[in-house]
């Protein structure tokens, strides 16, 4: 299944912005992100008709986990709607009225609706339910009416539903809420055994981890993929955010430095100087695009930098010199040292104009 470029906006809110994944034979995906960020509406979205434009799934159907059984259903019998949802009873007389009288003409009409039979299993529709149904321990007799199912029992029946009707892809909205031991354990293992492509949203953090192969992290309308377990997922975010706090403590720290050494500056020329250390420093490390030093008595570009991911077209008409020097980080360290040592050019003093940012 192939999913591009899907935005989704609520009261001006962009709750998915420009999503795009694939999702691979084998792959059952965990969804994963904060509460509100758009998990339930991004499989909505993937699930809806309207929105196949976004969706290529080379001929394989998807399977949504509903939340609810509709009203309208209410007076029916726990056997009558998964036969009415799963439309085996409509297809079985079709399949028997085409059968009664098999033409040439109608040959077409028959292939469709015997394979479409065929994709629900309709053969063994009976031992199928009564086998789901054990698993998820639903204790109510098929013929119980929905209105007087409790909401863990009416999600039962909607689960059956799903796995009756045998899609190639299954999307899953918290498929345990409401659920008993019994029933996750039984689903658990029937998902974790089953070939299909899946992506399950669940707040069963043992669930997802002894079924999922893969992550995808919803954040800020944005997916960030993890081709890994949902407890390997776990540990690699302990280690960004380390890596991160780390971060963010050397730059708190290097801040600190840097403003302590302006403060020591007694001249003008020192503070220059300072400042294009650290302008180097950033440069060194690619987070600066270009620095451009001039001659301040002549007002001649002395030399200019650029970091390996400068792009040099963010120049135009920004103190371009046709006596200035284009160089790279490693080519302007030597001359970074030595002016930063007072020492380039000989009898004058750098006076930094700009720090450029061009980062592609």
């Amino acid at each position: 299944m192939i999913v591009n470029n899907i935005k989704v906006e609520f009261n001006g809110n962009l709750i998915i912005d420009d999503v795009s994944f694939k999702i691979n034979k084998g792959e059952k995906v965990g969804l994963v992100g904060k509460n509100g960020s758009g998990k339930s509406t991004l499989l909505k979205t993937i699930s809806a008709e309207s929105n196949k434009s976004f969706v290529k799934t080379n001929g394989e159907t998807i399977g949504y986990l509903k939340q609810e059984i509709e009203e309208e259903y209410y007076d029916y019998s726990v056997l009558e709607y998964i036969r009415e949802v799963t439309k085996v009873e409509s297809l079985e007389n079709k399949l028997n009225e085409l059968s009664l009288n098999l033409t040439e003409d109608r040959m077409e009409e028959y292939t469709l609706v015997y394979n479409e039979f065929l994709s629900i299993d309709g053969y063994n529709f009976e031992s199928n339910l009564e086998i789901i149904k054990n698993g998820l321990n639903l204790r109510e007799p098929l013929d119980t009416k929905i209105k007087k199912l409790s909401g863990g029992e009416k999600i039962k029946v909607l689960l059956i539903e799903l796995l009756m009707l045998n899609k190639d892809i299954l999307l899953l909205d918290e498929p345990t809420n409401n659920l008993d031991t019994e029933a996750i354990t039984w689903l658990e293992k029937y998902l974790k055994q089953s070939a299909k492509k899946m992506i399950i949203v669940s707040h069963d953090e043992i669930f997802l981890n002894n079924i999922v192969n893969k992550i995808f992290e919803l954040s800020d309308g944005k997916i960030k993929e993890y081709n890994m377990t949902y407890n390997k997922y776990l540990i690699a975010k302990e280690n960004e955010y380390n890596r991160e706090k780390e971060e963010y403590y050397k730059t708190k720290e290097e801040k600190e430095s840097y403003k302590e050494k302006l403060r020591q500056c007694k001249t003008k020329e020192e503070v220059d100087r300072v400042k294009l250390q650290k302008l180097g420093e950033r440069l060194m490390e690619g987070k600066l695009g270009a620095i451009v030093a001039i001659e301040p008595s002549t007002g001649e570009v002395l030399c200019m930098a650029s970091s390996p991911t400068y792009d040099p077209r963010s120049m135009v008409g920004r103190n371009r010199s046709k006596n200035h020097k284009m160089l790279n980080a490693d080519a302007m360290r030597p001359l970074l040292n030595r002016a930063i040592m007072g020492t380039y050019p000989p009898g004058s003093t750098f006076k930094i104009t700009q720090a450029l940012t061009g980062l592609q």
